[in-house]
């Protein structure tokens, strides 16, 4: 009669460990691990919550920058050059009043820009108080020409607190007198951003990219030679 074979070393050691249990370093081990696990899923998604609200950033900022150009652009279509006509904030050239007309102008000349180490560049917020940022759909309480498109758009109630953004734009001649560039940069704040700071709207974000992000957008303006 045969003698059974003994029983294999693994065999003996898993018995072995089913009597014995695990041992602490080994919890320890498990514990780490599930841990770092979770604690790269929280990561995870809390990039894909900064990307999420960086992307609705940037498409309320894009459509705040283009609403505010097509501003620009009835304003200087309203423009006719005419013996007489200068441009002034009265009401009809809030926002290109700053621009000079006439024989002396070059290509190239700007308006005179209010934002400190950036030539030509203006805020489009309110011109005073401390808090010079703009809503979602417009700079201040109105928007000009545009106003029936804000009080569409806004959120009723909302008018003064919904202001996440600071906008600033530049005015710059192309063609003397009859064609001039655009730009217009739309910022927000970074989560350590310096609230009381970027409320004054007197720097550009590309001048303070720690604490700021924007869109830029550009465009060609020429005037209505139709109505003159």
């Amino acid at each position: 009669m045969s003698r059974p074979e003994p029983k294999s070393l693994t065999v003996r050691w898993w018995h072995l460990r089913r009597v014995q249990g695990f041992s602490l370093v080994e919890l320890l081990m498990v514990v780490v691990v599930t841990t770092l696990g979770f604690v790269a899923l929280l990561n995870m998604q809390m990039a894909t919550l900064r990307g999420l609200a960086h992307a609705k950033h940037m498409a309320e900022g894009t459509n705040l920058a283009e609403n505010f150009i097509e501003q620009l652009r009835l304003e200087f279509m309203s423009w006719t050059d005419l013996p007489g006509q200068g441009l002034d904030g009265s009401g009809t050239f809030p926002h290109i009043k700053d621009l000079v007309v006439g024989g002396g102008v070059t290509p190239g000349a700007q308006a005179t820009g209010d934002v400190l180490g950036a030539p030509g560049w203006m805020r489009a917020g309110p011109s005073s108080g401390e808090d010079r940022r703009v809503s979602r759909v417009g700079p201040g309480n109105t928007l000009g020409f545009n106003n029936g498109i804000r009080q569409a758009m806004i959120q009723p109630g909302f008018e003064g607190s919904d202001k996440p953004y600071c906008m600033h734009y530049r005015l710059t001649w192309l063609v003397p007198n009859r064609a001039i560039r655009v730009e217009v940069e739309v910022s927000w704040p970074l989560a350590n951003a310096n609230m009381n700071k970027f409320m004054l709207c007197d720097t550009l974000a590309s001048a303070d990219l720690g604490q700021a992000r924007s869109v830029t957008l550009t465009s060609s303006l020429g005037m209505n030679v139709f109505e003159r």
